[in-house]
């Protein structure tokens, strides 16, 4: 019975190791664009972000993505938009890119949250 016990916890540290790994592994990916520059464009209907993202990576990125997090005057989030790369950014090379919020009103938008990942 001891050897059940045993066996069995060491199958549970295991997996919750392996997740640890797997949750670090995701969250550090998210780290490979470094955002060089962005605005907030509120001057349209729609409110737009403009931004330039680099891969500082030394591996080709398949399609990266490019998020806004639109929010309001009292903080609340209203909206997120995506922006996507239309094919590989390899390694130090930039992109120049725009996210719309389509289904926001330009005068609700006072600031906004920005993340470029792979």
């Amino acid at each position: 019975m001891r050897k059940i016990v045993i066996f069995v916890g060491s199958i549970t540290v295991v997996i919750i190791v392996a997740f640890l790994v797997i949750l670090i592994l995701a969250l550090t990916g998210m780290q490979d664009l470094t955002i060089l520059d962005s605005s907030l464009n509120l001057e349209d209907d729609l409110p737009m972000v403009l931004g330039t993202a680099r891969n500082d990576t030394d591996h080709v990125m398949s399609e990266p993505i490019a998020q806004v997090r639109w929010y309001d005057g009292n903080g609340t989030l209203v909206y997120t938009s995506n922006a996507y790369h239309p094919g590989d950014l390899g390694p130090g090379e930039e992109w120049d890119f725009v996210v719309t919020g389509f289904r926001v009103d330009a005068n609700v938008v006072v600031d906004y949250e920005l993340k470029v990942y792979d």
